[in-house]
Protein backbone atom coordinates (compact mmCIF):
# COMPACT_ATOMS: atom_id res chain seq x y z
CA UNK A 1 0.00 0.00 0.00
CA UNK A 2 0.86 3.45 -0.96
CA UNK A 3 1.81 5.94 2.28
CA UNK A 4 1.09 9.40 1.93
CA UNK A 5 4.60 10.11 0.30
CA UNK A 6 4.27 8.48 -2.61
CA UNK A 7 0.76 10.14 -3.37
CA UNK A 8 0.70 12.72 -6.35
CA UNK A 9 1.42 16.42 -5.05
CA UNK A 10 -1.91 17.80 -5.99
CA UNK A 11 -3.70 14.88 -3.83
CA UNK A 12 -1.40 15.18 -0.68
CA UNK A 13 -1.95 18.99 -1.08
CA UNK A 14 -5.28 17.96 -0.75
CA UNK A 15 -5.19 16.01 2.44
CA UNK A 16 -3.01 18.48 3.78
CA UNK A 17 -5.08 21.26 3.62
CA UNK A 18 -8.72 19.50 4.67
CA UNK A 19 -7.94 20.05 8.11
CA UNK A 20 -7.37 23.56 8.21
CA UNK A 21 -9.79 24.33 6.05
CA UNK A 22 -11.74 22.77 9.02
CA UNK A 23 -10.28 25.23 11.52
CA UNK A 24 -10.75 28.10 9.52
CA UNK A 25 -14.47 27.41 8.98
CA UNK A 26 -15.03 26.45 12.81
CA UNK A 27 -13.58 29.85 13.36
CA UNK A 28 -15.47 32.24 10.92
CA UNK A 29 -16.85 35.26 12.71
CA UNK A 30 -19.61 35.37 13.93
CA UNK A 31 -22.29 37.23 11.78
CA UNK A 32 -23.37 40.34 14.18
CA UNK A 33 -27.74 40.97 14.12
CA UNK A 34 -29.24 44.06 15.73
CA UNK A 35 -32.61 43.49 17.22
CA UNK A 36 -34.15 46.26 18.02
CA UNK A 37 -37.16 46.09 20.93
CA UNK A 38 -40.32 48.58 20.52
CA UNK A 39 -39.69 48.85 24.66
CA UNK A 40 -37.59 48.66 27.42
CA UNK A 41 -35.77 45.46 28.33
CA UNK A 42 -38.60 43.40 30.49
CA UNK A 43 -40.74 40.19 30.21
CA UNK A 44 -41.99 40.31 26.93
CA UNK A 45 -38.62 39.69 25.38
CA UNK A 46 -37.98 36.52 27.38
CA UNK A 47 -37.32 34.30 24.42
CA UNK A 48 -34.89 36.39 22.79
CA UNK A 49 -32.84 36.41 25.78
CA UNK A 50 -33.84 32.84 26.73
CA UNK A 51 -32.38 31.90 23.30
CA UNK A 52 -29.24 33.76 24.19
CA UNK A 53 -28.55 32.26 27.36
CA UNK A 54 -28.75 28.72 26.25
CA UNK A 55 -26.57 29.57 22.92
CA UNK A 56 -29.11 28.92 20.75
CA UNK A 57 -27.78 31.98 18.15
CA UNK A 58 -24.12 31.16 19.45
CA UNK A 59 -25.04 27.62 17.60
CA UNK A 60 -25.75 29.54 13.97
CA UNK A 61 -22.85 31.65 14.35
CA UNK A 62 -24.70 34.58 15.31
CA UNK A 63 -23.64 37.66 17.50
CA UNK A 64 -27.12 39.10 18.71
CA UNK A 65 -27.20 42.28 20.23
CA UNK A 66 -30.72 42.94 21.73
CA UNK A 67 -31.39 46.74 22.06
CA UNK A 68 -34.04 48.61 24.14
CA UNK A 69 -35.91 51.16 22.69
CA UNK A 70 -35.08 54.84 22.63
CA UNK A 71 -37.73 57.21 23.33
CA UNK A 72 -39.13 59.24 20.37
CA UNK A 73 -37.37 56.99 17.98
CA UNK A 74 -39.27 54.58 15.52
CA UNK A 75 -38.31 50.52 16.09
CA UNK A 76 -39.95 50.57 12.13
CA UNK A 77 -37.89 53.64 10.64
CA UNK A 78 -34.64 52.32 12.92
CA UNK A 79 -35.30 48.65 10.36
CA UNK A 80 -36.09 50.54 7.44
CA UNK A 81 -33.01 53.08 8.00
CA UNK A 82 -30.78 49.66 8.33
CA UNK A 83 -30.13 51.34 11.72
CA UNK A 84 -31.29 47.39 13.13
CA UNK A 85 -31.67 44.57 10.69
CA UNK A 86 -34.72 43.18 12.73
CA UNK A 87 -37.53 44.88 15.04
CA UNK A 88 -39.80 44.03 17.66
CA UNK A 89 -43.37 46.61 16.86
CA UNK A 90 -47.12 45.49 16.63
CA UNK A 91 -50.25 47.62 14.82
CA UNK A 92 -48.06 50.03 13.46
CA UNK A 93 -46.65 47.31 11.01
CA UNK A 94 -49.55 47.03 9.43
CA UNK A 95 -50.08 51.11 9.05
CA UNK A 96 -46.20 51.14 7.63
CA UNK A 97 -47.36 48.71 5.19
CA UNK A 98 -50.55 50.24 3.84
CA UNK A 99 -48.69 53.19 3.89
CA UNK A 100 -46.05 51.51 0.95
CA UNK A 101 -43.23 51.17 3.76
CA UNK A 102 -41.46 47.79 2.69
CA UNK A 103 -41.94 45.89 6.20
CA UNK A 104 -42.62 42.08 6.80
CA UNK A 105 -43.79 40.23 10.05
CA UNK A 106 -41.66 37.26 10.29
CA UNK A 107 -43.83 35.86 13.80
CA UNK A 108 -46.22 36.98 15.94
CA UNK A 109 -44.86 36.21 19.48
CA UNK A 110 -47.86 36.57 21.33
CA UNK A 111 -51.22 35.45 21.43
CA UNK A 112 -52.76 38.23 22.97
CA UNK A 113 -51.93 42.21 23.74
CA UNK A 114 -50.99 43.09 27.13
CA UNK A 115 -51.93 46.88 26.49
CA UNK A 116 -54.62 48.00 29.22
CA UNK A 117 -56.06 51.45 30.53
CA UNK A 118 -55.07 52.10 33.91
CA UNK A 119 -57.19 54.67 36.03
CA UNK A 120 -56.59 55.44 39.41
CA UNK A 121 -59.48 53.70 41.96
CA UNK A 122 -60.43 57.07 43.35
CA UNK A 123 -61.59 58.45 39.91
CA UNK A 124 -64.37 56.35 39.80
CA UNK A 125 -63.84 55.58 35.74
CA UNK A 126 -63.99 52.12 35.46
CA UNK A 127 -65.03 51.42 31.90
CA UNK A 128 -64.82 52.97 28.30
CA UNK A 129 -68.16 54.75 28.33
CA UNK A 130 -66.43 57.02 31.24
CA UNK A 131 -63.66 58.18 29.39
CA UNK A 132 -65.25 60.99 26.45
CA UNK A 133 -63.90 64.57 27.69
CA UNK A 134 -61.68 63.10 29.98
CA UNK A 135 -57.66 62.84 29.61
CA UNK A 136 -56.09 59.76 27.94
CA UNK A 137 -52.79 59.35 27.44
CA UNK A 138 -51.65 56.55 24.32
CA UNK A 139 -51.12 56.65 21.08
CA UNK A 140 -54.31 56.01 18.79
CA UNK A 141 -51.97 55.33 15.65
CA UNK A 142 -50.13 52.02 17.66
CA UNK A 143 -52.71 51.60 20.03
CA UNK A 144 -55.33 49.45 18.12
CA UNK A 145 -56.74 47.14 21.29
CA UNK A 146 -57.76 50.22 22.49
CA UNK A 147 -59.21 52.10 19.45
CA UNK A 148 -61.17 49.10 18.95
CA UNK A 149 -62.64 48.29 22.16
CA UNK A 150 -63.28 52.00 21.79
CA UNK A 151 -65.41 51.27 18.78
CA UNK A 152 -66.91 48.34 20.24
CA UNK A 153 -68.33 49.44 23.48
CA UNK A 154 -69.73 53.13 20.59
CA UNK A 155 -67.06 55.69 22.14
CA UNK A 156 -66.55 58.24 19.48
CA UNK A 157 -62.24 58.14 19.90
CA UNK A 158 -62.66 61.92 18.98
CA UNK A 159 -64.79 62.99 22.03
CA UNK A 160 -61.75 61.39 24.30
CA UNK A 161 -58.86 64.33 25.31
CA UNK A 162 -55.91 62.59 23.85
CA UNK A 163 -52.87 63.62 25.61
CA UNK A 164 -49.56 62.94 23.68
CA UNK A 165 -47.92 60.04 25.53
CA UNK A 166 -45.14 60.52 27.82
CA UNK A 167 -44.79 56.68 29.38
CA UNK A 168 -44.29 58.18 32.47
CA UNK A 169 -46.82 56.82 35.17
CA UNK A 170 -46.10 59.75 37.54
CA UNK A 171 -48.34 61.66 35.04
CA UNK A 172 -51.69 59.73 36.18
CA UNK A 173 -50.52 59.58 39.64
CA UNK A 174 -50.07 63.12 39.76
CA UNK A 175 -53.14 64.07 38.22
CA UNK A 176 -51.96 65.09 35.02
CA UNK A 177 -54.05 62.65 33.00
CA UNK A 178 -57.03 60.57 34.40
CA UNK A 179 -56.28 57.50 32.13
CA UNK A 180 -52.79 55.83 30.90
CA UNK A 181 -51.64 52.98 28.32
CA UNK A 182 -49.51 50.97 30.13
CA UNK A 183 -48.94 47.01 29.66
CA UNK A 184 -49.89 44.21 32.25
CA UNK A 185 -46.51 42.90 31.96
CA UNK A 186 -44.51 45.31 33.62
CA UNK A 187 -46.16 48.68 34.36
CA UNK A 188 -49.12 47.40 36.25
CA UNK A 189 -46.50 45.79 38.63
CA UNK A 190 -45.50 49.31 39.41
CA UNK A 191 -48.18 50.97 40.83
CA UNK A 192 -48.67 47.73 42.89
CA UNK A 193 -45.44 48.67 44.15
CA UNK A 194 -46.17 52.02 44.91
CA UNK A 195 -49.19 51.11 46.93
CA UNK A 196 -51.46 53.25 44.68
CA UNK A 197 -55.34 51.67 44.53
CA UNK A 198 -56.01 51.58 40.46
CA UNK A 199 -58.60 50.30 38.04
CA UNK A 200 -57.94 48.27 35.00
CA UNK A 201 -59.57 48.73 31.72
CA UNK A 202 -59.11 45.97 30.06
CA UNK A 203 -60.06 45.31 26.16
CA UNK A 204 -62.09 42.04 25.20
CA UNK A 205 -60.46 39.33 24.20
CA UNK A 206 -61.90 39.81 20.47
CA UNK A 207 -60.13 43.35 20.29
CA UNK A 208 -57.03 42.12 22.52
CA UNK A 209 -56.51 39.31 19.58
CA UNK A 210 -54.31 41.66 17.82
CA UNK A 211 -50.74 41.68 16.16
CA UNK A 212 -48.09 41.90 19.46
CA UNK A 213 -44.62 41.89 19.63
CA UNK A 214 -44.22 41.31 15.93
CA UNK A 215 -40.65 40.17 14.56
CA UNK A 216 -40.42 42.00 11.35
CA UNK A 217 -37.67 43.11 8.63
CA UNK A 218 -37.01 45.11 5.98
CA UNK A 219 -38.70 43.64 2.79
CA UNK A 220 -35.37 42.10 0.67
CA UNK A 221 -33.05 42.09 3.46
CA UNK A 222 -32.45 38.32 3.05
CA UNK A 223 -32.45 38.29 -0.80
Amino acid sequence: MKNFSQLPPLIFLCFMLYPWSLWAESIQAAEKISLQFKWLHGFQFAGYYAAQEKGFYAQENLEVDLRESVAGISTVEQVLNDEAQYGVADTALLQERLNGKPVVVLASIFQHNPLVLVTLKKSGIVSPYELPTKRVMNNLNNDAPLLAMYYEAGVDPTKIVQVENTFDLNDLINGKVDAFSAYLTDQIDDLTRQGIEFNIICPTPRTRATFFACLAERLGLRA
